[in-house]
């Protein structure tokens, strides 16, 4: 976190600030606007994941250029076919849209590598210690070496897929749940105009978490019942001769492995009380602490998620200032919303999993209604 908190003021600029102006472009000479919140969180995400591991934001929310997004989920369905169908690897004609797509990502931080490097060598030195200087700098504490290019081109590879859609998604997934419940909408939004009144600077991370205790809530809930990842997450069971017990269940070695749904887990009612309701009082009580243990949206032990800092920081620092920034409402055609309820709760939008689970229509159904709120 501390890696992170020194790279704040990027996430801020090329983030939500960015994600500001845009949304502020579409309220010229007019006080109301409607705008897409999902395109426009992953927009941020993957300017502030280009900003950190690449040395330049991809000027998604800028100027609408979304060649990498549409880059990197090509590149994540071949990856997924590879490994369901090793043989697609020599068949490039058969899927050469999609390889194409991979190529150009690779490029693209083979790219990022070359102009950083010249940067150094023509400048003595940095210009700023972000993500992708630090790989470059990393030394084995033994032998001295660095990392190997291809290794570095695969972790900012890596960070483009697994940093973007993720905290995105959970973003739409958030404001999507303010929308459907308006009471939270309304209180959280009040906490965070009673607590930062001044506009004039954007709201921090650090000041966000300590200041903001139902926004934690808020963004935990949401995590529980819309986790981003959420498909079946496999492990492999010991080898040795013992296998493994697991909750009193014993798993013999030779079973290949098993599997983890986490959005099931989220909403077993063993677990949870009315667990398809929306409900951040589970998070403000005295039994705040033992349900969080039961949260596994960034997974736990030794495979927690790596960018988990990173998400926190843009999480808070975005859902602070557009809730401060903008009055949202849903629009008055919107398909689903508090008005259409399934089993006593609102209907929540149709969500699709591949990798990570996300809107299925964010086209039509992740819409609404801004004005500025000073």
């Amino acid at each position: 976190m501390t890696s992170i908190r020194s790279l704040e003021d990027l996430v801020l600029e090329h983030g939500v600030l960015s994600l500001i102006r845009l949304w502020d472009s579409a309220l010229v000479s007019k006080t109301r606007a409607s705008v897409n919140y999902h395109y426009g969180f992953h927009g941020l995400a993957f300017d502030v994941i280009g900003t950190l591991a690449f040395g330049r934001g991809f000027d998604v929310l800028a100027q609408g250029n979304t060649r990498i997004i549409d880059s990197v989920h090509k590149m994540m369905r071949l990856i997924v076919m590879r490994g369901q169908i090793p043989a697609i690897r020599r068949m490039r004609w058969l899927v050469k849209d999609m390889a194409d797509a991979h190529d150009f990502v690779e490029f693209t931080a083979n790219q990022a590598i070359d102009n950083r490097k010249k940067f150094v060598r023509e400048k003595g030195g940095p210009l700023r210690i972000d993500i992708l200087q630090k790989l470059l700098d990393a030394r084995d504490p033994e032998t001295g070496s660095g990392i190997d290019r291809q290794s570095v081109v695969s972790e900012i590879a890596l960070l483009l897929v697994a940093g973007t859609d993720t905290t995105s998604n959970t973003m739409s997934w958030t404001l999507m749940n303010l929308m459907h419940y308006p009471d939270v909408y309304q209180r959280l939004r009040d906490d965070v105009r009673r607590e930062f009144p001044n506009t004039s600077v954007p709201i921090h991370y650090e000041e966000a978490r300590a200041r903001l205790p139902y926004l934690t809530a808020v963004i935990n809930e949401c995590m529980r019942l819309n986790p981003t990842v959420s498909g079946y997450l496999p492990r492999r069971v010991p080898t040795d001769e013992n296998g493994a017990t697991v909750c009193g269940y014993f798993i013999p070695a030779k079973s290949a492995e098993i599997c983890l749904g986490f959005a099931a887990c989220h909403r077993n009612s063993k677990t949870w009380t009315n667990p398809l309701k929306f409900d951040p009082e589970r998070f403000m009580g005295p039994d705040s602490d033992n349900n969080l243990k039961n949260v596994l949206a960034f997974s736990s032990g030794a495979r927690m998620c790596i960018g988990r800092n990173l998400a926190w920081v843009e999480l808070y620092t975005t859902l602070a200032n557009i809730l401060r920034t903008y009055n949202f409402k849903l629009p008055d055609n919107a398909p689903y919303g508090p008005h259409r309820l399934c089993n006593g709760v609102p209907e929540e939008i149709p969500s699709i999993t591949f990798t990570t689970t996300g809107p299925k229509n964010p086209r039509s159904d992740c819409w609404i209604e801004i004005e500025r709120a000073y």
